[in-house]
């Protein structure tokens, strides 16, 4: 009997751990958040994912990644000597501060004798005006730089505070999976080296990360909008109607996005009208062979990043690594943590 109660006691242990793993595999597939910066809600860069590359401008091997500030209000870019991100880091740079920042420029306005006058401002190279002076121009940030035949140009500095966090999301929580995320390499070939070479020891390169199979959906709830179009026209100082109609726009649909890559780069991918009685995770698609099987025309595809030789420039962009099914990957990580469950179990 104590074999028997613990052989079920192994078997509800066993049944429990595939239920969890079922929910965990499915909320990730379902696009619970990752590591990553989100840019207007689209998972764009992952966090925490080291990227190698080679540049005779850091005398050879070094490697990269985008990492969180201590209190995720900003995202720096580390680099280290070497590939794996190992060691110490040399360069600690912010890419991006979700903080306020303050943006100035300057602008020039060149000013006629005329224009001048206008505003009360005296040039004693304006001689005669046409206009009388009115008014008056009293702006402390206004400096004049130069005057020229009768006319003055002034500079103007003008500033504005902006901030990154009304368009970028940093999903910093170290709790969070790590993305799934494909690896672009950019080859810019060395001067002694032909154009569009694939030979890395023959061009400088840069290896970058973009999230792959991450679904956003936006929910366009129904709306009724009244749009009045009309076109007056006047004759004789009496005005009339040519047409007045008012349209009613009903609009309820989901619409999602998400990266997806092949050998031709990585595609930036819209879902038009989904079905959202459907389950989340199949809300979208987890590879191009999915879509391009499916071929519908609800779904539109735009090539992010194209791989290949690139004549303008004369780089060749090659993708390195490309996840060819997400969903297929984190069924497999967690049927082997099933799998081990189960021997370790048996084993017992």
């Amino acid at each position: 009997y104590p074999h028997c109660a613990l052989q079920i006691m192994s078997y509800s242990l066993l049944v429990l751990v595939i239920v969890l793993t079922t929910q965990i595999c499915s909320g990730y597939l379902v696009s619970e958040p990752c590591r990553s910066m989100d840019y207007y809600g689209d998972p764009w860069i992952p966090i925490d994912v080291c990227a190698n590359s080679y540049s005779t401008r850091y005398q050879g091997t070094y490697s990269e990644r985008y990492v969180c500030n201590d209190d995720a209000t900003a995202i720096n870019v580390t680099v280290y000597w070497g590939h794996g991100c190992l060691g110490h880091t040399v360069i600690n740079d912010v890419l991006i501060d979700l903080g306020i920042q303050t943006y100035c420029y300057n602008y020039t306005e060149t000013f006629t004798c005329d224009e001048l006058a206008y505003y009360n401002i005296s040039n004693p190279e304006c001689t005669t005006t046409t206009q009388s002076p009115i008014g008056g121009l009293n702006d402390t940030t206004m400096t004049p730089s130069s005057s020229n035949y009768g006319n003055i140009s002034f500079v103007f500095k003008d500033c504005f505070n902006w901030t990154y966090s009304d368009v970028i999301d940093l999903n910093c929580d170290k709790t969070l999976p790590e993305c799934q995320y494909t690896n672009f390499t950019y080859l810019d070939p060395l001067p002694d080296a032909k154009e569009c070479t694939q030979e890395k020891s023959e061009a400088n390169w840069h290896t970058e990360n973009h999230v792959i199979g991450q679904c956003d959906c936006i929910h366009y709830p129904i709306q009724n909008s009244t749009f009045s179009n009309y076109y007056n026209y006047t004759i004789f100082n009496e005005t009339y109607t040519f047409a007045n109609y008012t349209t009613t726009v009903v609009r309820n649909e989901t619409i999602c996005s998400n990266y997806l890559c092949d050998e031709k780069g990585v595609w930036y991918v819209t879902y038009d009208y989904v079905n959202t009685s459907k389950s989340k995770d199949k809300w979208c698609l987890s590879s191009m062979t999915e879509v391009n099987e499916l071929n519908s025309t609800d779904i539109h595809l735009y090539l992010e990043y194209d791989a290949g030789c690139d004549r303008d420039s004369g780089q060749f962009m090659e993708v390195d690594y490309c996840p060819e099914d997400s969903k297929a990957i984190n069924i497999l990580k967690y049927s082997l943590l099933v799998s081990i469950t189960i021997i370790a179990l048996l084993s017992h």
